[in-house]
């Protein structure tokens, strides 16, 4: 066994007994009067938004009113700060990165609102030296029966966002406030070189309760994948969502939606087109755990007039809560427009979550990601071996007041060397590991009316 697969036996090992510690822990409450066991059947049961561009989420039953900053400083030891398989030579370096979330609620309205920015310094390796800024909003109206999402989201980075080391030691803190879903987002998930890349999403959603059970959401969106520095394939996506939800019970929900994707690759002369069509479930349990998967076919046609094609796709999501620790899964199966390194390509993605208290002061969380990115078209008349990536990591961090903590993680990415690329500076094969000690701060979140 490689060490990748040894540091998958012990990601396991880690988060298997946050699932066990639920009947040693105390029941956690739910949103409004009710425990989940006396939670009231009624006649208006609001179903959960499955075809929607928004992830559903768990959501915290403390006031939202509130303005948090953060601050991190990170001392690294990178094996491959470039991120190539040429001319490799390890590196340490220094990170420093901010973030302010605001959070505000009202009866018929909610603001959500993230800015985070970052430096990444190499002192031998000043030309890998990096920057970082992240903006997200969102916006919900809601009046009578119709709901409006308008969100917004501005990303600037040198890696993917898929198993970044440097800014998601800790994924569960820095959670994107906007929540689009997977479907609405140019998918980056095949590691490169460091280029520096720019994403844009804008997206618009209208929801109408047709019944005392049952709504129908329909969104449009526009995304943009940017690559500021030559190499790689810039992308626009487009995205159309609409279905009709069903509540079956106050906890269960299924949903029936269809989906049209068309991305646009720099340089290409065609389209690629995806139509797809969902049928969805979902399951909460309030404050503990929420569950939902949708699969069906997707017909595409790719961008070199290879004609239609029939897939099977899909995605699906866990959130799992416990007072001794939390669980978050995903999993992406679709038609993406290939990263910029691919032209079009049939993506797989799963990525795993586990925190747990280990003591009053002490928790450590761990995180194990995969992604299998087949070409959508043949190479020279044959068909290549597919692009296989993953990364894990684990985070060990000490609490020393309210306001500030320490953390030390080990974390890994490793890809094959798959088969021949469609674009020219395309790399493929990479091994990289980061040692990393860092601290947060953090001001206690102001209350805002």
């Amino acid at each position: 066994m490689n060490r990748f697969g040894r540091i998958c036996v012990l990601l396991l090992l880690f988060v298997v007994p946050i699932v066990r510690a639920q009947n040693d822990s105390p029941k956690p409450a739910g949103r409004g009067p009710y425990t989940d066991a006396e939670q009231p059947e009624t006649s208006e049961i609001e179903p959960l938004p499955l075809s929607g561009a928004q992830e559903i989420t768990l959501r915290s039953p403390q006031s939202q009113n509130l303005l948090a900053p953060m601050l991190r400083i990170m001392q690294m030891l990178d094996s491959n700060p470039g991120g190539v398989t040429d001319s490799v030579s390890a590196a340490s370096g220094t990170a420093v990165y901010g973030r302010v979330v605001l959070q505000r609620e009202r009866q018929r309205s909610e603001t959500r609102l993230r800015f985070g920015g970052g430096e990444t310094f190499y002192p031998s390796r000043p030309q890998l030296n990096s920057n970082y800024q992240n903006f997200s909003i969102a916006q919900i109206i809601r009046s009578h029966r119709w709901m409006f999402l308008f969100a917004s989201e501005l990303f600037h980075s040198p890696t993917i966002n898929f198993g970044d080391l440097e800014h998601y030691t800790t994924p569960a803190q820095l959670i994107d406030e906007t929540g689009l879903s997977q479907v609405t987002l140019p998918t980056q998930s095949i590691f490169t070189q460091q280029l520096s890349r720019l994403n844009i999403s804008e997206l618009g959603e209208a929801r109408y309760r047709l019944g005392s059970q049952t709504s129908l959401t329909s969104s449009v969106g526009f995304s943009q994948l940017r690559f500021l520095v030559g190499g790689l394939t810039n992308v626009n996506q487009f995205t159309f969502l609409t279905g009709i939800n069903h509540a079956l019970t106050a906890r269960d929900t299924v949903t029936v939606a269809y989906g049209h994707n068309v991305f646009d690759l720099q340089g290409i002369n065609d389209s690629i087109h995806a139509d797809f069509v969902e049928a969805s479930y979902g399951h909460l349990l309030t404050g503990k755990l929420l569950f939902d998967v949708s699969v069906g076919p997707e017909l595409f046609k790719d961008a070199l007039g290879s004609g239609r094609r029939l897939f099977i796709g899909g995605h699906s999501s866990l959130e799992y809560k416990t007072a001794a620790g939390d669980l978050a899964f995903t999993f992406l199966r679709s038609i993406t427009a290939g990263s910029g390194v691919l032209v079009g390509a049939q993506t797989n993605t799963i990525e795993l979550l586990g925190t747990r208290t280990l003591s009053r002061k002490w928790t450590g969380s761990a995180q194990l990601g995969y992604a299998r990115n087949a070409y959508l078209q043949s190479v020279n008349g044959q068909q290549t071996k597919p692009l296989l990536g993953g990364f894990a990591g684990l985070t060990i961090s000490r609490t020393l007041s309210s306001f500030a903590s320490v953390f030390f993680s080990y974390n890994l990415q490793d890809q094959n060397s798959g088969g021949r690329c469609l674009v020219a500076s395309c790399i493929s094969g990479l091994h990289r590991y980061q040692i990393i000690g860092g601290m947060d701060l953090r001001v206690r979140p102001i209350k805002i009316r």
